[in-house]
């Protein structure tokens, strides 16, 4: 590979992982690049407006902001799904998510928020491991149990005292998904919230799928049979309209 491309993408990288911006010394630290090297680089991201700069701090800028958002262009299915995500965080006041696989993770590429924001772990744009999340369990529920062995192999790693802790168990919460079609995950990557998903399918694979998040304080049972109803409702209605347009997806 190109070892100048390299080191302009591991930067991204490292900006994307932080929340709080990074200065040139930490990242630097963090790739690895000599700084003399990774001058140059920084100035013409900035320049050009990929990067920006705020108190010293490096931040990922409004143009790879929008290169990002060009990925979203491609999928003329993706009004649809978002008109009933709309729908449900309406109809439940709760936040409505849309992800899909990313390897051994789930990457969250839209949400729709409601009066009632919460905090939430997950945000458009950023990955959590799979097995611990709703979404991604939904969609690893399509994959068979030697796969889902071989994609954790080195195990699995705990956000909160609730995450799933071992292959077996993912496999018996991937069995009940595989029945009634729905994924259910309690306070395993935020120890305050609860998540219900379902899989949108296509040609009987799951290429993505919505979720609906609650904290665990406004969680009843009623609300939860709501989520439910619409969730499996919406997805109804999409997997219709989209067979009806004659649109197959086996990923995004």
């Amino acid at each position: 590979m190109h070892n100048p491309t390299l080191r302009v993408l591991e930067v991204f990288n490292a900006l994307y992982e932080s929340d709080a911006g990074l200065s040139l010394t930490e990242i630097a630290h963090i790739t690895k690049i000599p700084k003399g090297t990774l001058h140059p680089i920084i100035a013409t991201l900035l320049q050009t407006q990929h990067l920006q700069s705020i108190d010293n701090k490096l931040y990922i800028g409004k143009s790879a902001f929008q290169i990002g958002n060009a990925y979203l262009k491609n999928f003329n299915h993706l009004d649809l799904i978002k008109n009933m995500m709309n729908q449900i965080a309406l109809e439940c006041d709760e936040i409505c998510q849309l992800g899909i696989l990313d390897g051994a993770e789930v990457l969250y590429i839209a949400k729709v928020d409601t009066p009632q924001t919460i905090r939430l772990t997950s945000s458009v744009g950023r990955t959590l491991r799979a097995y611990a999340t709703a979404i991604g369990r939904a969609l690893l529920a399509y994959k068979s149990n030697d796969e889902i062995k071989e994609l954790y192999k080195d195990g699995l790693v705990a956000y909160t005292q609730d995450t799933t802790k071992t292959i077996d168990e993912l496999i018996q919460k991937l069995n009940i998904i595989r029945r009634t079609k729905i994924s259910h995950e309690i306070a395993e990557t935020n120890p305050d919230i609860e998540c219900v998903a379902v899989a949108l399918e296509s040609g009987g694979v799951g290429f993505a799928a919505i979720s609906v998040s609650i904290p665990l304080y406004r969680s009843n049972r009623k609300k939860l049979d709501l989520i439910k109803h619409l969730l499996l409702q919406k997805k109804a209605v999409i997997e219709d309209k989209m067979t009806a347009a004659g649109i197959r997806l086996v990923h995004f």
